[in-house]
């Protein structure tokens, strides 16, 4: 062992309870370097540790409970998603769309859903039903998100893509007859 390691032990057995060993012995080899031990190895020298002074931490007061003035939780919510329509569903020449939305828990007051097509605003409202009439043909990406008044966005919806079919009527032109 080095030096540094023996010290190190040595201060270490002094300091020890004497719940380790009830005694100790100090045994220095051919280089003169001290090793401890708690067997005596018959040329060991006895070495008298006296008791650590061990002191109790005082338990600490009860604390009292926080008060209310703390701020509260955030809002927030566990679903969000278009229960209505499925994703992928095709409408045909259909005059209105109804739009469904499943929120869990209820909407928070100051709160406002907005229904979203492609990304931009289309709808905003307090309710989880929207009625879309004459809606654009085409493909139309919807999702649905839950902000405040400041526009703090506080859940999205997955999006659900529905197509739109109409047909259109075009005007034929009459072809004058000819001379």
């Amino acid at each position: 062992m080095n030096k540094i390691t023996t010290g190190l032990l040595a201060a270490t057995l002094l300091v020890a309870p004497q719940v380790w060993a009830d005694e100790v012995y100090k045994h220095i080899d051919e280089n003169g370097i001290p090793s401890f031990s708690d067997t005596n190895n018959g040329d060991a020298e006895k070495i008298t540790v006296d008791p650590v002074n061990v002191q109790e931490f005082p338990t600490p007061p009860s604390l009292p409970p926080l008060k209310s003035s703390q701020p509260k939780p955030a809002v927030s919510y566990s679903e969000l998603t278009i229960s209505s329509p499925a994703d992928q569903t095709t409408f045909h020449n259909e005059p209105t769309i109804s739009i469904a939305l499943a929120l869990k828990p209820e909407l928070k007051q100051g709160h406002s859903v907005e229904l979203l097509d492609n990304g931009a605003v289309l709808r905003t409202g307090q309710g989880t039903n929207f009625q879309l009439n004459d809606f654009d043909r085409g493909s139309h990406t919807l999702t649905a998100r839950i902000v405040d008044k400041k526009g703090k966005i506080y859940i999205s919806s997955q999006p659900v893509t529905i197509y739109v079919f109409r047909h259109i009527i075009q005007k034929q032109n009459k072809k004058a007859p000819a001379n």
